[in-house]
């Protein structure tokens, strides 16, 4: 199995601090996918990920129904990436 480098990012009302740290990833990172982990945010966080997917192709955005945790965020992540890539 050849796994591309991915990076897994949970979040639950992170917006900002979203629109600072994929550009600083991508700025420092070549060739990594980007595994955003959305517990349902309340902010904007939906919308924030939706310009960012726009613009940086391999970030991905996974929505949960709740708010279940950053553990089984993380896991969630890793098993998307683990069978899409």
């Amino acid at each position: 199995m050849n796994l591309p480098p991915t990076i897994v990012v949970p979040v639950y009302n992170e917006a900002e601090n979203l629109k600072i740290l994929i550009p600083k990833i991508f700025k420092n990172v070549r060739r990594v996918y980007v595994v955003v982990v959305d517990d349902n945010s309340k902010d904007n966080t939906k919308e924030v990920l939706s310009a960012l997917t726009k613009k940086y192709k391999t970030v991905l955005h996974l929505k949960r129904k709740s708010k279940m945790g950053r553990g089984t965020a993380v896991l969630h992540g890793f098993r998307y990436a683990l069978t899409h890539f």
